[in-house]
């Protein structure tokens, strides 16, 4: 993401679900724009997370973020992430909220025998999809 910051028609970049980071993360960090998993406690942090953005939003959906016991096929599965529906929660409302003008899930690293989460990271793909064109966009 630090990449994606220093392109000129970047507003901003908000990141969610974060757990741990290295420590040269941290110096990049605007902490405005950060919601650390341990803190999004009910519903009301997607409506600060939508607040944060901008008229035009990118998302990339990063299926580390999710919790390894919804998504264990991860480079970095570790504990304490999104749960299935806070995530296709906040996943809605920005759809609905704001002009989605692309999307990319990233991060599946798929275990052999094990097909669940490979129809999760699927399913993200034809949320994100339902939740666009249910607003009548063609």
């Amino acid at each position: 993401m630090k990449r994606v910051k220093e392109l000129d028609n970047i507003a901003n970049v908000v990141a969610v679900g974060i757990r741990s980071m290295a420590e040269e993360e941290k110096n990049n960090l605007e902490k405005a724009e950060v919601f650390f998993a341990h803190e999004l406690v009910g519903d009301e942090w997607i409506l600060d997370v939508v607040d944060k953005l901008h008229a035009n939003v990118y998302i990339t959906f990063d299926l580390d973020g999710l919790d390894s016991s919804v998504m264990p096929s991860t480079g970095t599965p570790e504990p304490g992430g999104l749960s299935w529906f806070q995530a296709v929660s906040l996943l809605k409302k920005v759809i609905d909220s704001r002009n989605v003008i692309g999307i990319d899930v990233v991060e599946l690293c798929p275990l052999e025998g094990v097909h669940a989460p490979d129809y999760t990271a699927a399913k993200i793909v034809f949320k994100a999809l339902a939740y666009k064109y249910a607003k009548g966009e063609k």
